[in-house]
């Protein structure tokens, strides 16, 4: 991190909102409008479960809220504070705000997009299966999702909820059942996932001004006995929480390297967490990525803004500088070129557009693309996305599609 001298007049802090994750929420603000006074004249807007806005206690409508804010920072949890929407109306209003943009956001709270992405660079994560309510009314989809992700026991969850709400580990059919009809009266996306016997952790991610990414110390996190790291052992201070972890060193590395390439992958900026868990054999196992992790004093991240050596309050304030300043990474341009060759001989014509290159001998398909990103892993990722729509009418195996050669050239 790097501070800079020139400092927002008015920065106004907003928690709440109507998510699952409120009570949260309004703890972590808490803390914000605490530790910003000191710097700022901060403003204190509150968003009650209904969506009614209040500033400094005085209901008031969104547009007036934010009238005259130099930066908002973004004290949301949960699926209104994370899921895009409310980056997306800061943005077109054109007000700077923390943490990542409206379609990072967005992928990151997609635990079965944000999977995908990760799981196409090689990073392991749990088999995972999205179920509708479609699906759900089958008479023989609960033993059929036993059989595709063969394992014992399964994990069922929202797909776009975060803080573990909604959580549950089942081992028979009839507990999927009511597992699955208990998600969907809290979401419409539905995931269910193999599950994976190990222990919890969790690696923040910080930015620097000049653009690199620093891990932050790994927390080993060991709930009661028989209890697993839900809402509840999260946020009523049962579970034990070790910083710095006690895994091995190449353990602790690779959980470090998965973080700092999730948050890369997924192009957040400023700040993230991510969640994994570790095998009795020491594979990690990468699960989610937090865009906006809880900031009470308690709370996991400023642990590990300790353990680095770093001043959660002065971390705090870069956050308001950095936003206000805008992010002055530089953008990089990347030429990348990918190959999908199918099992089959493959004569389709394709649908081309304007900056993605492709040729198609009959065997096998190539595909280059010039994207410009701040990382070769966003790069990369972009091309992906672009490759796998031109491919959208074809039947694509991700073990079908290899990456070739990634060039930077001067942008």
């Amino acid at each position: 991190m790097s501070m800079t001298n020139t400092l927002p007049q008015t920065v106004a802090v907003v928690r709440g909102g109507p998510s699952s994750e409120h009570e949260v929420s309004v703890k972590t603000g808490a803390t914000m409008l605490e530790l910003l006074s000191e710097e700022f004249e901060v403003i204190d807007i509150w968003i009650s479960r209904e969506g009614t806005w209040f500033v400094d206690g005085k209901e008031t409508d969104s547009e007036e809220a934010i009238s005259g804010i130099d930066v908002v920072v973004n004290g949301l949890h949960g699926e209104y504070g994370e899921s895009g929407e409310f980056q997306q109306w800061l943005e077109d209003h054109g007000v700077p705000f923390t943490g990542s943009g409206s379609a990072a956001s967005a992928l990151a709270m997609d635990k079965l997009r944000s999977q995908e992405v990760l799981h196409n660079f090689g990073v392991k994560v749990p088999q995972t299966r999205h179920i509708n309510r479609e699906e759900w009314r089958k008479e023989d989809f609960a033993e059929d999702v036993f059989a595709s992700l063969n394992a014992d026991f399964l994990v069922v969850k929202p797909a776009d909820l975060g803080s573990s709400v909604g959580v549950s580990i089942v081992q028979t059919e009839e507990e999927l059942k009511r597992a699955i009809e208990e998600v969907f009266n809290l979401s419409e996306h539905v995931l269910i996932q193999e599950y994976v016997s190990g222990v919890e952790a969790t690696c923040g991610v910080i930015e620097h001004t000049d653009g690199r990414v620093e891990a932050l110390p790994v927390v080993e996190i060991r709930p009661p006995e028989d209890m697993f790291f839900d809402y509840e052992a999260k946020y009523n201070g049962i579970s034990q929480e070790i910083v710095p972890a006690r895994f091995t060193e190449e353990v602790s590395t690779e959980i470090r390297h998965q973080a700092k390439f999730a948050h890369k992958a997924l192009e957040l900026a400023q700040y993230s967490r991510s969640d994994v868990i570790v095998t009795e054999t020491g594979e990690v196992y990468w699960l989610e990525a937090n865009t906006l992790p809880g900031l009470t004093k308690q709370s996991l991240f400023p642990q590990e803004l300790d353990a680095a050596g770093y001043s959660f309050q002065e971390w705090l304030v870069w956050l308001v500088q950095n936003a206000y300043h805008g992010n002055s990474s530089k953008r990089r341009r990347f030429t990348i070129h990918m190959r999908y060759r199918p099992r089959v001989d493959f004569m389709e014509p394709l649908r081309h557009t304007g900056h993605l290159v492709m040729a198609n001998d009959g065997r096998e398909i190539h595909g280059e693309v010039t994207i410009e990103a701040f990382s070769k892993e966003q790069a990369v990722t972009h091309a992906w996305h672009e490759f796998l729509e031109q491919l959208a009418h074809v039947e694509v195996r991700t073990e079908e599609i290899t990456v070739l050669e990634v060039v930077e050239t001067e942008t």
